[in-house]
């Protein structure tokens, strides 16, 4: 890895090492960051629902939320600045294929309903939180790796990076190129389907597509009353 370029104090970073050790691929993206890919499951199944493409998210600060003057909303003011270690965040959302594949290692009952809308590569919905807790639960068991929910900070980092764009792509307005919102196609889309949209590190469908959770619980007044 020192000769693809990665620097002595990432690779001293447990965050880091660990899940590159175990991984099946390790790479550089087209934006220049890590992104490792890995199977889960019973004896590292090569099924499409048990692969995972993470992304790393290097240390550092960002500017979180957005100022009162370029139209933050209440519960996302006032912009403060956030330093957070060094993480790793899956590339896409979870695939119908990704939690279909869960639901068959875990022994449930029944599949979770796509209401006639697809399954594969589009993104799982009707997910609540503490579902979204014991995915993460068993991927730690099968892989290895521990697995959470990211924070809200972790994901808004993930998707904005540290410029303080308003949007994963820049300050340009949406368009169906860079996410699938409104009419694009009226109705979810394939995770990987928006490349133009990606994140300063690559990740992807941080803007449309379907709602995504965090570990944090919900407080109107939390940039108020937590500015560090």
């Amino acid at each position: 890895l020192e000769m693809l370029g990665a620097r002595r104090d990432i690779l001293d970073q447990p965050a880091f090492f660990n899940v590159v050790v175990n991984a099946r691929a390790v790479y550089r993206n087209k934006k220049g960051h890590w992104e490792a890919v890995f199977s889960a499951g019973a004896g590292g199944s090569k099924k499409n629902g048990s692969r995972m493409t993470m992304i790393y998210i290097p240390p550092g600060e960002f500017a979180m939320g957005l100022k009162w003057e370029t139209g933050g909303a209440e519960d996302e003011s006032p912009q403060h600045r956030v330093n957070l270690n060094g993480y790793w965040i899956g590339k896409f959302e979870i695939t119908f294929d990704q939690y279909d594949f869960f639901c068959i290692e875990t022994n449930k009952k029944q599949l979770l309903s796509d209401r006639g809308r697809g399954r594969g590569s589009r993104p799982v919905f009707g997910v609540t939180w503490s579902m979204s807790q014991e995915y993460c639960q068993w991927l730690s068991r099968s892989s290895g790796l521990v697995f959470r929910l990211p924070t809200e900070a972790e994901w808004e980092k993930a998707a904005r990076g540290t410029d303080a764009r308003r949007y994963p792509w820049g300050e340009a307005l949406p368009d169906c190129e860079k996410a699938n919102f409104d009419r694009c196609v009226g109705d979810t889309d394939a995770v990987d389907m928006n490349p133009a949209g990606a994140s300063p590190y690559g990740v992807m469908g941080m803007s449309g597509n379907v709602w995504e959770w965090t570990s944090d619980w919900y407080a109107s007044d939390t940039y108020q009353s937590h500015t560090a």
